[in-house]
């Protein structure tokens, strides 16, 4: 018999099957002998493979033609003879032959064998059972598959060699075959792939769409579509995939890697929707018009409602900008700028919208003269045009308050600017009585209507008038002259259709007032705001009158005395000319035409900060000229401790919690001692200056302010944990015009007088006053005075901090590593726009101890070059006790290498200065 290579058996089952050994059982019943004959012709003549039926000894019963042909004999010439005989030439059986296996097994037996001539062949072996399951015969089934090995070969070769990848998975999705270029599309060996399934490979983002593929391919179908795959590196490939499956079990797919196709389609797509977007989307007006007369004939939609339509569709179909310029001739004059330059830039002009309302456009254009038509972008300007009107007069009106010293005069000309740009006819100026009860008419502008009312008849505070200094901000009503209100006008006066009111207030006190009114039309909130800044302007103007009278006289005093100091006199002029400057210099910069709303609202309170700051110099300078000249005297009066220390707490709240201090209340007293006489005021100043002062030179850590009896004196105490004071300017301190650092360059602003005051004030009271410090580590002052109880009843106050504007609990803490002001202000900015809670500081060392002392921080803007410790150092420091905290190195140096230091210190990432909203933004989400 022929060589085999394997012999898997099985048992028969009850119907043969002749071309599937394991399912094939044959016994006597079903070759009968009065049927072999039959069967022999049947055999011999439907089948092309050879059939041969042995003995026991493997000697030829019957055969049929094609195994006689295979050895080039008859039927006849073949039976009889030993098959390995007539089949292989030799004398005994063949080693591991299949029909011996069946034989011996009684079970059905395969192999497979290669003859010596290059033959592929199938061979086959079954037992022929009797009844009792005994072998009585033995059949051989010979199948040669030359032909197909070879094609099977060329088909391996052309598979292996392939370029496209080529796969099949079984019914479970699992590969049972890849060639290499599967494994070089997906970076996975033949190995690995073959333990996977195709889910496995299946990119995230497209993986249900993938897997609908499968259901598909199982139930027959023929599947040919791009499919998204993961690589093993984990990039997104992208494949064609035709796949068919090729029996129940098997599913064949051919893929073929478009990644770059579709990524260069993607591109397309994202520059076409960018395209669009922008011009969609932009901000401002982008259209073509017709050269010859204005037709539109493509704009976007922001174009088209700017000019009053709907939709840019009935705009372009129905505009024609020839028509609808207001001023005659300035089409024309565009026209020939743009033919004679081939552009113009900031052409700005009047036109009329779709209701015939006017607008003002800016716009910038190119022509395009073999096309046709002009292209350029427009932008509404109205709103700015409206401003810089309003800051035309805001500036005259701001420079009056330097030009002139009587406040009426300056009040004139804020009344009339403000008067001018509202649109109102009448109105007046008044100053509050020392009482508070009533208004002192300054003047009267009546618009040219009748009134007989008497300008020093005083107007009585009630009405809406009242409302205006209870609320201090501006209000207005429009129908006045049927209010409740209209009652308290006197006999005689205009008739005031509608009026509005804005309390001029100084050290947040209401004193005095700006009246509008008879308006054409309703006055508006827009009207509320420009009202409120002239109202800003005037009493920054009053303050500076009234106290310009009071310094002269300081100053005379002063003079008189021969008491002033060189060095009072040089800090003085540093502390008037910097906020003066200031006032100066933005006035000059809201000159500017093009200056923004915003940037107008940031110049005002610019100026008004630094009229705050010459204000509270002036106040000091006035005061110790009056301690001086012995001019003060005590005002004893009965008042609640615990009322003077809260409002300490609430006012200095604010500005302790901008800086990111903790300002601590411990009030020792209880409502049995609480109640007491002395003079207030002066204790107010003493508290006051004590806890400015705490604030002023403390950067970071607590504020504390404590009250308690000890052998019958008043013990108040205000700590910090600031810069200190060097032991030996401790002495010195509370002399007149003495500051711990008297350099040209100190950090901190201020007259220098305010411990001095203190230290007059609690002499005044009988008192006491000394200071404990280490430099780095704080200070605490002491003030003692003796302690004058009121024997009353009394109810204890509740405290309660005062509300932070604009954070909640919610809010995410960053602290800004930065030591230089305007980097700091622009961090700020950007990130307070996003509802952040800031914190600073000003060098590495207080970084550290920053974050150390709150866990709470999630994000670290870290200046990488600052004094004490650079940035480098700190972040470093921080890592040894903090992983988590995000912190992003920043430096304007952005040398080679910069932002691997930085990341290799322990940054989670780098930005260069100057800072984009948009990178940080950027860089803070991807962190």
């Amino acid at each position: 018999m022929m060589v085999h290579k394997k012999s898997p058996t099985s048992k028969f089952s009850e119907k043969p099957n002749l071309n599937d050994p394991e399912k094939s059982p044959i016994t006597l019943s079903h070759v009968p002998e009065q049927g072999i004959k039959k069967i022999q012709e049947l055999v011999l003549n439907a089948t092309n493979e050879m059939f041969a039926y042995y003995d026991l000894d493997l000697k030829i019963i019957w055969a049929n033609q094609a195994s006689a042909k295979s050895v080039g004999k008859s039927i006849d010439e073949i039976q009889g003879s030993y098959c390995y005989k007539i089949w292989h030439n030799r004398n005994k059986p063949c080693k591991d032959c299949v029909v011996i296996k069946a034989r011996d097994t009684k079970a059905p037996q395969q192999g497979e064998q290669i003859t010596p001539d290059g033959r592929h062949w199938i061979i086959r072996g079954y037992p022929v059972l009797d009844e009792k399951g005994e072998v009585q015969g033995l059949i051989e089934l010979s199948q040669n598959i030359t032909a197909f090995k070879k094609a099977e070969e060329k088909f391996s070769t052309y598979i292996n060699y392939s370029p496209t990848a080529v796969f099949t998975i079984n019914e479970k999705g699992k590969y049972t075959f890849v060639n290499p270029a599967a494994t070089s599309l997906l970076g996975y060996s033949s190995k690995e792939l073959l333990t996977m399934n195709i889910a496995q490979i299946a990119h995230p983002d497209s993986y249900h769409e993938n897997m609908k593929t499968f259901p598909a391919l199982m139930e027959g179908k023929h599947v040919c579509q791009d499919i998204s795959l993961q690589h093993k590196s984990g990039e997104k490939i992208y494949v064609l995939m035709d796949a068919i499956m090729l029996d129940k079990h098997t599913i064949i797919g051919f893929c073929t890697d478009v990644t770059e196709r579709k990524k260069a389609e993607q591109a397309l797509k994202e520059s076409e929707e960018t395209y669009r977007n922008l011009f969609q989307n932009a901000q401002v007006g982008l259209f073509r018009t017709r050269i010859e007369d204005g037709k539109i004939l493509e704009s976007n939609e922001q174009l088209a409602i700017m000019f009053g339509f709907s939709n840019r569709e009935e705009f372009i179909e129905n505009y024609y900008t020839s028509e609808n310029y207001v001023d005659q001739g300035t089409r024309e004059l565009m026209v020939a700028k743009i033919k004679a330059q081939g552009k113009i830039e900031s052409f700005e002009a009047r036109f009329y919208r779709k209701d015939r309302s006017i607008f003002w456009a800016r716009y910038s254009a190119r022509i395009y003269p073999e096309k046709g038509w002009i292209e350029g972008v427009a932008e509404d300007i109205t709103e700015k045009k409206k401003v810089d009107e309003h800051l035309k007069h805001l500036f005259e009106s701001a420079k009056s308050i330097l030009e002139y010293d009587d406040f009426e005069k300056i009040a004139r000309i804020i009344f009339d600017k403000c008067k001018q740009i509202t649109g109102a006819d009448s109105g007046y100026v008044a100053l509050l009585s020392e009482t508070g009860e009533e208004n002192e008419v300054l003047f009267l502008d009546s618009g040219g209507l009748p009134c007989s009312v008497d300008e020093s008849l005083p107007m009585p505070v009630r009405g809406l008038r009242g409302e205006a200094y209870r609320l201090q901000k501006a209000v207005f009503h429009n129908d006045f002259v049927n209010s409740d209100h209209y009652r308290f006008i006197p006999e005689g006066h205009v008739i005031l259709r509608n009026v509005m009111f804005a309390p001029l207030i100084i050290n947040k006190n209401p004193v005095g007032l700006i009246g509008l009114a008879n308006k054409p039309t309703d006055f508006t909130e827009e009207d509320l705001q420009i009202i409120t800044a002239f109202g800003e302007l005037a009493s920054i103007a009053l303050m500076n009158a009234r106290n310009y009278e009071e310094l002269k006289n300081a100053k005379n005093k002063a003079e008189e005395s021969d008491k002033l100091k060189s060095a009072f006199l040089a800090n003085m002029s540093h502390e008037i000319r910097t906020p003066m400057n200031g006032i100066l210099g933005f006035l000059e910069l809201m000159q500017d035409p093009y200056l923004s709303s915003e940037d107008m609202k940031k110049y005002i309170h610019v100026v008004k900060s630094s009229g705050d700051r010459l204000l509270s110099t002036i106040n000091d300078i006035i005061e110790i000229s009056k301690i001086e000249a012995g001019q003060i005297s005590l005002n004893i009066s009965t008042f609640h401790i615990s009322d003077v220390l809260i409002y300490h707490y609430n006012f200095f709240f604010p500005e302790a919690h901008k800086k990111g201090l903790e300002l601590k209340l411990n009030n020792g007293l209880t409502s049995q001692n609480d109640l007491i006489q002395t003079d207030r005021t002066k204790l107010e100043s003493i508290l006051s200056n004590l806890i400015k002062n705490a604030i002023k030179f403390t950067q970071s850590g607590y504020v504390e302010i404590e009250c308690h009896l000890e052998n019958k004196n008043l013990i108040f105490q205000v700590s910090d944990s600031g810069t200190g004071i060097a032991e030996e300017k401790l002495n010195d301190i509370f002399q007149r015009f003495v500051q711990e650092d008297t350099s040209l360059t100190r950090p901190y602003e201020g007259s220098g007088l305010g411990l001095s005051i203190a230290k007059a004030y609690v002499d005044f009271l009988y008192g006491e006053i000394s200071v404990e410090s280490v430099v780095g580590k704080g200070s605490k002052f002491m003030v003692s005075i003796p302690y004058q109880p009121v024997r009353e009843g009394v109810s204890w106050p509740e405290l309660k901090g005062p509300a932070v504007a604009g954070n909640t609990s919610g809010n995410t803490l960053v602290l800004i590593a930065e030591d230089d002001d305007s980097s700091f202000e622009l961090l700020k900015i950007l990130l307070e726009r996003f509802d952040y809670k800031i914190i600073r500081s000003f060098d590495g060392e207080e970084t550290v101890k920053l974050v150390n002392e709150n866990p709470d921080i999630s994000l670290i803007l870290m200046d990488l070059k600052m004094p004490v410790m650079d940035g480098y150092k700190a972040t470093q420091k921080i890592r040894e006790f903090n992983k988590n905290v995000c912190i992003i190195g920043q430096s304007a140096y952005a040398m080679h290498g910069d932002r691997e230091k930085a990341l290799q210190a322990g940054c989670n990432d780098y930005l260069t200065k100057p800072i984009k909203k948009e990178d940080l933004m950027a860089v803070i989400h991807m962190i």
